[in-house]
């Protein structure tokens, strides 16, 4: 029986990837020596207009990015740049929290450039940034808390990042 070329588009097709970092591991036992017992969330370290930022929270359970103000203001950034958002931000223990608007940011992850678009917010938090499904989608990433690992793919490279 010939295949009709509906069904010829989904035969998976190898992707050719040169690997830059050892892959996360699927064994649940390596990723860390903690094993699954710990609890930690996925930070990384970014580099945005020339300076690294720390603390950097990829949160693939928030539907935006967001970025304090104290962080924006750390980076010298102009805030005659953020634009007019209306978008409320509620945070994990249900507190609305109006945003002062939006952002582009040029972050450097690792070797590759990205845009994130951020909310900017005047709170008080444990990260200096976070990504969320904005960013994660947009470089489709695939971030892991269970091994402290994100990976995706740059210019025809898989790239792997560490906590």
């Amino acid at each position: 029986m010939a295949m009709t070329p509906r069904f010829k588009a989904l035969i998976p097709t190898p992707v050719v990837a040169q690997v830059v970092h050892p892959d996360i591991p699927t064994n649940p036992a390596t990723a860390q020596v903690e094993g699954t017992t710990h609890n930690r969330a996925l930070n990384i370290t970014v580099e945005c207009r020339g300076k690294a930022i720390g603390r950097v929270l990829v949160d693939n359970g928030s539907s935006l990015n967001i970025c304090p103000v104290t962080t924006l203001t750390q980076l010298g950034c102009d805030v005659s740049k953020i634009r007019q958002s209306g978008t409320n931000v509620r945070g994990f223990d249900g507190s609305l929290s109006d945003s002062l608007g939006e952002i582009d940011l040029e972050i450097q992850v690792g070797p590759a450039s990205f845009i994130a678009e951020c909310q900017v917010i005047a709170i008080t938090a444990n990260y200096n940034m976070l990504l969320g499904w904005p960013w994660i989608h947009s470089a489709s990433a695939i971030p892991s808390t269970l091994h402290q690992a994100m990976k995706f793919e740059w210019q025809e490279q898989e790239v792997v990042m560490t906590a």
